[in-house]
This record gives C-alpha cells, structure tokens and sequence, in this order.
C-alpha cells in the first residue's frame, strides 16, 4: 500500500463515519420531526454508534500499522 492509497482508505473510514453520524441524528427524531426523549432507546442508539466509531477507528489504526510495517 503506498501514502496515497493509505490517505483514501483514511477518507473512507472517516466518510463511513460522518455517515453514521448523520443517520443517527435522523434515529434521534420521530417521523414528525422531534426529539426523541426515551431514555432507554437513545441510550441503545448511542452504544451502537460508540461501536461502529470504535470499529472504524480500529481500522484506522490497522492501517496505519500496515502502511509502518510495509
């Protein structure tokens, strides 16, 4: 893998995450547009996002190891 390739595979697993970080605003409001206030199902939302930052920050990583060890 060369620093080009390196730097896409960054952009991808960055724009995977401000996707995600887009759908959950929507997760976050009811059809009618407002804020959902349940503790509970904002709590699951957001433990689910933790893990899916966590992931693709974990990949970052790995790539950075990969590109070092080269």
């Amino acid at each position: 893998m060369d620093k080009n390739e390196l730097s896409e595979r960054y952009f991808d697993a960055f724009d995977r995450m401000y996707y995600n970080l887009s759908e959950v605003i929507e997760m976050l409001h009811d059809e009618d547009g407002d804020p959902i206030s349940d503790a509970e199902v904002v709590g699951e939302i957001v433990v689910t996002l933790r893990q899916y930052i966590n992931l693709e920050l974990d990949l970052i990583r790995e790539l950075a190891k990969e590109y070092s060890d080269g």
